[in-house]
């Protein structure tokens, strides 16, 4: 099956998760958020919420600064 992140398409197993989204990105875990359908997923959440074929995933990175 197939999900955008960050607008980029990438091939995932069926029953991928969404903690699975970062290796598969290329993206490190530490201090980001991730939402699906534009809805945020608790980080507590992310080894049990499921992906589904088209799914638009959206990473952000938190950043400091100014």
């Amino acid at each position: 099956m197939e999900i955008k992140v960050n607008g980029k398409a990438i091939e995932v197993m069926e029953g991928t998760t969404v903690g699975s989204v970062p290796a598969l990105a290329g993206i490190s875990p530490e201090g980001i958020a991730i939402a699906v359908e534009n809805k945020v997923i608790r980080k507590a959440d992310w080894d049990t919420a499921k992906l589904n074929d088209g799914d638009r995933v959206t990473v952000i990175k938190a950043v400091c600064g100014g």
